[in-house]
């Protein structure tokens, strides 16, 4: 009967702490949570797009569809090797935005997992 008890208690254990590793997915005014990377797009700067609406955020997108990290950004190199990496291997981030920039400037990027 224990054996059984602590058999059930595990599962139920098991799958709580499933339940509350579950991320909120979206974007709201100043992030895209737990979003992956769809497009990543170098040229001057480089051009963001998430799986998320971006067009909920408190920014205005670049050409109305784009995330910037600007070149000019003091985490720049950190920051773009964590953005390629997480869109090759299709992992899902949280990106901070400024709100109120042209472009939609990136503040900073946070793995979640």
């Amino acid at each position: 009967m224990v054996s059984r008890f602590l058999k059930c208690s595990s599962a139920v254990l098991a799958v709580s702490v499933g339940a509350m590793s579950v991320a909120h997915a979206g974007c709201s005014s100043g992030f895209c949570s737990n979003e992956e990377i769809t497009t990543l797009y170098v040229s001057k700067d480089v051009y963001i797009r998430t799986s998320g609406d971006e067009s909920q955020l408190n920014c205005n997108l670049l050409e109305g569809q784009y995330l910037t990290l600007r070149r000019d950004h003091e985490k720049y190199d950190a920051i773009y090797a964590f953005l390629l990496s997480a869109y090759h291997q299709r992992e899902a981030v949280t990106i901070r935005v400024r709100e109120g920039t042209d472009g939609c400037n990136i503040a900073y990027v946070r793995d979640d997992r």
